[in-house]
């Protein structure tokens, strides 16, 4: 096998190994809050 080859299931491995931890260690869900336009605030026009 080739050292490209090796390199590329490693980082796999790697990743599965990470997203196991963050599990596992309690990983909150992130919420993120986008401000929404008010129905008020002018919207612009482009002609």
């Amino acid at each position: 096998m080739s050292d490209v080859a090796l390199f590329i299931i490693a980082q796999f491995f790697g990743g599965l190994t990470a997203l196991f931890l963050a599990k596992v260690l309690g990983a909150k869900d992130v919420v993120v809050d986008i401000p929404q336009p008010s129905p008020h605030e002018q919207k612009l026009t482009i002609h």
